[in-house]
């Protein structure tokens, strides 16, 4: 069986210009628009000063053999970064390999990373990385 390889890459030149998926972040698929620039000024103005509200709870903590949306297990961590995960897993109802990539639900990026592989899963050319499954559940993306 062959194997499959997915990648995140980010893309930016030597223009000054910000990269391309930063200019995405600032548009979402129902029309708002995010300014990750005015969300950390008016964060600093109500001087949060960084610290989690009592309400909000994080990411469950993930291990090898933890169960994602009732059908994917986890069995290693391929990448970590900032708050990013992506995991070799195993798809237990149609008992294939597939890679699982996380976001916590409340990271800047979230909401556009979860439209995208919506819009991507829509593709059927086999030129891109197939998307099988887009999911929001337990604070993650």
């Amino acid at each position: 069986m062959a194997e499959r390889s997915t990648a995140a890459v980010d893309v930016a030149d030597n223009s000054g210009d910000e990269p391309l998926t930063a200019q995405a972040d600032q548009s979402t698929s129902d029309g708002v628009a995010q300014n990750r620039e005015r969300e950390t000024d008016s964060e600093e103005a109500q001087g949060s000063g960084g610290t989690e509200s009592p309400g909000k709870a994080s990411p469950p903590e993930l291990h090898s053999g933890h169960k994602l949306a009732r059908r994917y297990r986890l069995e290693e961590c391929v990448t970590r970064l900032d708050g990013f995960s992506s995991w070799r897993a195993v798809d237990e109802k149609l008992r294939r390999a597939v890679g699982v990539h996380l976001l916590p639900a409340d990271h800047p990026r979230a909401r556009s990373v979860l439209a995208a592989a919506r819009s991507s899963a829509l593709l059927g050319d086999p030129r891109f990385v197939q998307v099988l499954d887009a999911v929001e559940e337990n604070d993650l993306v």
